[in-house]
């Protein structure tokens, strides 16, 4: 692909993006970014992309409670608005998540288990995004049988939220991996918020998220 003069064209491909700077063009494929130089010696170099995390929740413990079992206080600088949202780790309950690769040392986990008919919601503090792109979300979530879907949103003001699709997992009392990736409007945002919602009565079935992860490309 020609380079005119020593302007440089960047375009990443799977991402749909182009930007112009100054020495080579610059095309991304299978998570490398590749350079061509347009200076004398020309020539082909490459960059690998890398994916990190910038955010992640495990739930720690800050005690035991009364027969023994871990229970976790809300996580620092966290919102939520309901009674039926806790932390807790009760395999009593339910099982403690043994998704491999789980964060098992505390067994603690967030559970939903709304029987009042009203709304539960939680949502992180701001978490910077710095220049982090292509976002992804990955978290473990039980649900028994029965048990409905949550949403999860993004925002960046906690006012407006912005739904994250992503594929249930099946609602079978087995813990389960869920990952999806954020729409292309969160590349341009500075910090977002994450937020995970619970509308309807639980009639009695549980809902539990642990391990929540947040991860870029930079």
């Amino acid at each position: 692909m020609p380079v005119g003069g020593n302007r440089i064209k960047k375009l990443i491909l799977g991402t749909k993006k182009f930007v112009s700077s100054s020495n080579f063009l610059q095309f991304g494929l299978f998570n490398r970014e590749l350079y061509y130089k347009s200076g004398e010696s020309g020539g082909l170099e490459s960059k690998e992309l890398h994916q990190r995390q910038l955010f992640g929740e495990v739930f720690g413990q800050d005690g035991l409670d009364g027969a023994g079992f871990p229970y976790y206080n809300l996580p620092g600088s966290w919102t939520y608005d309901a009674l039926d949202i806790s932390f807790y780790g009760n395999n009593d309950i339910i099982p403690f998540c043994d998704v491999p690769g789980s964060y098992t040392l505390n067994g603690v986990f967030m559970l939903f288990s709304n029987t009042s008919g009203y709304l539960d919601n939680v949502y992180t503090y701001s978490i910077s995004k710095g220049n982090y792109k292509d976002l992804t979300l990955e978290w473990n979530e039980y649900k028994n049988v029965g048990a409905p879907d949550i949403n999860i949103y993004w925002s960046t003001d906690a006012i407006t939220w912005n739904p994250i699709t992503y594929t249930p997992p099946t609602a079978d009392s087995t813990w389960r991996a869920v990952i999806t990736t954020l729409d292309a409007a969160v590349n341009s945002v500075s910090s977002l918020y994450l937020k995970f919602e619970q509308q309807s009565d639980l009639s009695g079935n549980l809902i539990a998220i642990d391990d929540i992860k947040l991860k870029g490309y930079v």
